[in-house]
């Protein structure tokens, strides 16, 4: 549950541990505000950091810094356009 409303299933593996500190990998079908934090939160463990590395079709694979940005390619804007068309029926 986070602010009164059950999300959608997420997937978590751990990718790494170490002493205290634990590094997971997270896939959710939802993107609620601070969802990742206010869900640790709830069973009580604290987020140190959150690293995006995908957002639906799209996987960062480069280092980009803070507020950088880079260009979508053709192929990307085109799975993206696909996510929006209506289903049929």
């Amino acid at each position: 549950m986070v602010d009164g409303a059950k999300t959608c299933k997420s997937r978590i593996s751990v990718h790494r541990s170490l002493g205290k500190n634990t590094w997971l990998n997270m896939s959710l079908w939802e993107g609620r505000n601070r969802q990742i934090k206010k869900m640790f939160a709830a069973v009580g463990y604290p987020v140190m950091r959150i690293l995006r590395i995908g957002f639906g079709p799209l996987h960062l694979d480069q280092k980009l810094d803070p507020g950088d940005y880079r260009h979508l390619r053709k192929d990307e804007i085109q799975q993206l356009m696909k996510l929006t068309e209506p289903s049929p029926g």
